[in-house]
C-alpha cells in the first residue's frame, strides 16, 4: 500500500498552496492511474478533491511536483465536480475509482462509484473512442492499461507482461478489438454524420 512520508505530505501541501488551495479546503487526495497497475511507471497521478470549486483544475505551466523521483500529474476537482464527473471529464473510467489510494484527507467524504451497467456502457463508448480510432485527437494507446484493468475485473486473465507492454505503448489497440467485443457484447457505437 502506497503511503506518503511526512516530508512528501508537506511537499504536497506546499504545492497545493501554490495552486491556491488552503489545507482546510482539501477534502482528500487520491493516487490513481497506471502507478497502481504497472511495475515501471513513468509518473504518478493524483486527484485532489476540494470543498469549493478550485481556481484551477490543473497546475499552471512551470508548477511541478516530484515525489520519489517521479513527476506527479495533478487534477483538482471540487466534490460537486467529482459527483458530476461526466460533465467535468469527457473520458472517465469508473472501474478504477475503487482502486484509488487515499493519500491525504478524509476519503469517506468522497463517494467513489461502483461499476454499474450504466457506467459500463459509458466506459464502452469511451474505450471505443480512445483505443480504436487512431485518427481521433482523443486516441491514446496507453489507455490499454485501463482497458486491461477492466478486463481483469471482469474475470479475463491479463498477464503483468501484457500490462507493462501496454503502458510502454508497445501494443496496437486494434489487436484487442476482440477483447472489447467480448467485454461489451451489447455495444452499439454512435454514428456521426458529416453535414
Amino acid at each position: 500500500m502506497f503511503k506518503l512520508k511526512k516530508k512528501e505530505e508537506i511537499r504536497l501541501l506546499d504545492f497545493l498552496l501554490e495552486c491556491g488551495l488552503f489545507k482546510d479546503d482539501i477534502v482528500c487526495v487520491f493516487l490513481e492511474g497506471s502507478y497502481l497497475y504497472v511495475k515501471e511507471p513513468r509518473d504518478m497521478d493524483f486527484v485532489v478533491i476540494t470543498k469549493n470549486r478550485p481556481l484551477i483544475s490543473k497546475p499552471l505551466e512551470g508548477m511541478n511536483l516530484v515525489i520519489r523521483g517521479l513527476h506527479v500529474d495533478v487534477n483538482i476537482l471540487s466534490l460537486e465536480q467529482f459527483h458530476n464527473i461526466y460533465k467535468t471529464w469527457i473520458y472517465q473510467f469508473y472501474h478504477e475509482e475503487e482502486d484509488w489510494v487515499p493519500l491525504y484527507g478524509d476519503p469517506s467524504m468522497v463517494e467513489r462509484r461502483k461499476l454499474t451497467p450504466e457506467l459500463l456502457a459509458r466506459e464502452a463508448s469511451s474505450f471505443d473512442t480512445v483505443l480504436f480510432h487512431p485518427e481521433s485527437k482523443d486516441f491514446n494507446a496507453k489507455r490499454l492499461v485501463t482497458f486491461f484493468v477492466l478486463a481483469r475485473k471482469m474475470g479475463i486473465e491479463i498477464s503483468d507482461e501484457l500490462m507493462e507492454k501496454a503502458h510502454k505503448e508497445e501494443l496496437d489497440p486494434a489487436n484487442y478489438k476482440w477483447l472489447f467485443n467480448k467485454l461489451f457484447t451489447n455495444y452499439s457505437p454512435k454514428v456521426h454524420h458529416e453535414n
